[in-house]
């Protein structure tokens, strides 16, 4: 199936792609203003998400197209895929070629005759899981380091926790990020009593 890719510049967007329910979500959708994303219909999108200064790349989800819309001068596409989990950091020589190959991820884009399509795939494959460990928390800690101010980071972070039996943790954080302000307060609320909190 062709392949493609989407970047993310958390900066610029003021977020990342995070939700209720945070790594775990296979419903999963992007938008650009570029029409060629209608040819994407039943090929796999990959996600490239970039943060802070120096940049940082994760390859953050992939979902196979299964339909692609127009709404108010924007393209929608939308299928069933996962969120890595955690997302994977995309560096080294292989990836700044890959990286030059595609314009510096300028638009929406076929990367089929990329050869560091294979890497996505496989990076994809590998962390494609439904239960979080260390390696997950401590990819929410770099996300809180790289976004401090970010409620939604603090949410997920606080979810993380809650669904390992951190509850201590999890009360702190999902406390933080309703202070902080998040989208997604009544999930967060919700955590917070799932670890027990009032």
């Amino acid at each position: 199936m062709p392949s493609f890719i989407q970047y993310h510049n958390a900066e610029k967007m003021g977020w990342v792609p995070l939700d209720g329910l945070p790594f775990l979500r296979t419903s999963l959708l992007i938008y650009t203003s570029r029409p060629n994303i209608r040819q994407s219909v039943g090929g796999m999108v990959y996600l490239i998400v970039g943060l802070g200064k120096p940049r940082r790349f994760y390859l953050w989800e992939c979902f196979r197209v299964e339909e692609v819309r127009l709404d108010q001068g924007r393209y929608f596409a939308e299928g069933t895929g996962w969120q890595l989990v955690p997302p994977q950091r995309l560096s080294g020589p292989e990836f700044d070629a890959f990286r030059l190959g595609c314009a510096s991820f300028i638009g929406f884009q076929n990367i089929d005759a990329l050869p560091f399509r294979t890497t996505l795939e496989d990076l994809a494959r590998r962390f494609r899981r439904t239960s979080f460990d260390a390696e997950v928390v401590r990819f929410c800690d770099e996300l809180v380091g790289l976004l401090p101010s970010s409620g939604d980071v603090r949410f997920a972070r606080g979810f993380v926790h809650q669904r390992m039996g951190a509850n201590t943790l999890a009360l702190a954080d999902c406390a933080e990020s309703i202070r902080l302000g998040t989208e997604f307060v009544g999930e967060a609320e919700a955590c917070r009593r799932l670890a027990g909190g009032v």
